[in-house]
């Protein structure tokens, strides 16, 4: 009885511990931190062990799906691919397929003989120019995505997550919180401070200048002093009255 009891309790301890062993060994994400500016741009990856089969890869940001990339097979889990919604394009070794745009989604269809197939479909968020300035690389076993021209509104928390092949449950990493300041940079004020610094100096400097020789260009009120710093005698109109 006590043997049952034993098995019992290790049993419920596994199935605690397995979701926290599952999602911490198939996919990895990087950076866990990311402190930029508006107008940059902030990367992360998404690396997922390739001893799995991946259907679908996402990006969610506070819990609300930016993006997704699903694969029908493991060959097309293989495909290189690169660029925004708008420039988007797979590298596909065979030439029996062809992309179709919508709205908000790309799907790679494949021909076999007489047999179409879906390969591969790419969802974007047609919001907050999500189209325009995510930027995608790599494979959903190695993906990098890249935000570009940051905005206030990024600021939060981004988690790369996916679902493996004919398995119901979905997988997870860890996250990125990324941080976006929209005032002005270090850089930018030290700049501020010393170009005005500089300017205070150049108009002291100019100042300075202007006195002394205006002082120069003045002429001497006092005829008598200028005759005697020249060198003359002063002439009769210039002689003291000694009457």
């Amino acid at each position: 009885m006590q043997f049952v009891k034993n098995e019992f309790f290790h049993g419920i301890l596994i199935f605690y511990m397995l979701p926290g062993l599952f999602l911490a060994t198939y996919i990895t994400q990087e950076p866990s931190n990311l402190q930029l500016r508006a107008g940059e741009s902030a990367k992360m990856s998404c690396t997922v062990q390739e001893h799995i089969e991946v259907e679908e890869l996402r990006l969610s940001f506070f819990k609300n799906e930016i993006f997704s990339i699903s694969v029908s097979d493991k060959t097309a889990s293989k495909f290189d691919f690169s660029g925004t919604f708008k420039t988007f394009s797979w590298n596909v070794p065979q030439n029996n397929c062809s992309t179709h745009r919508s709205e908000d989604s790309l799907t790679l269809t494949c021909y076999s003989g007489d047999v179409t197939t879906t390969t591969a479909t790419l969802w974007v968020k047609n919001s907050n120019d999500y189209q325009s300035r995510l930027d995608l690389s790599g494979s959903v076993y190695k993906l990098k995505v890249t935000l570009n021209d940051l905005q206030g509104d990024d600021m939060g928390t981004y988690r790369c997550s996916g679902k493996l092949k004919d398995v119901f449950e979905g997988f997870s990493g860890n996250e990125t919180n990324l941080t976006v300041y929209t005032g002005l940079s270090n850089s930018a004020v030290v700049g501020i401070v010393v170009a005005l610094v500089i300017g205070g100096i150049i108009i002291i400097i100019g100042g300075v200048w202007y006195y002394r020789h205006r002082n120069r260009r003045q002429p001497n009120p006092n005829p008598n002093i200028q005759a005697e710093t020249q060198g003359l005698k002063p002439g009769p109109e210039l002689q003291p009255d000694t009457n």
